[in-house]
């Protein structure tokens, strides 16, 4: 379930793993863009684009709360199996 809610942000290619981190870490400061690029050492400008690619990828709305919640759990459901890593504990 947690993998549908991904969407089409494949779990198996590195360049995605990027996405998940920044999803998580944009999830995790509630949609702070100020605090996520800080957190990832990013412009202002690039997280936009990042999290704009996200949004194209999974087909959400992130700003929407419920799909918010329900990409956070799905993401540390995933990280708690062992699913996937992206460099966070």
């Amino acid at each position: 379930m947690a993998k549908a809610c991904l969407g089409n942000l494949k779990l198996d290619d590195p360049k995605n793993i990027e996405f998940l981190r920044t999803l998580y870490i944009f999830l995790v400061n509630g949609g702070n863009l100020e605090q996520t690029a800080a957190d990832l050492a990013l412009s202002i400008s690039g997280l936009r684009y990042r999290v704009s690619k996200i949004e194209s990828i999974i087909q959400q709305e992130l700003r929407n709360p419920m799909i918010h919640h329900q990409l956070l759990l799905s993401i540390q459901s995933l990280m708690m199996i062992g699913e996937i890593d992206i460099g966070i504990k």
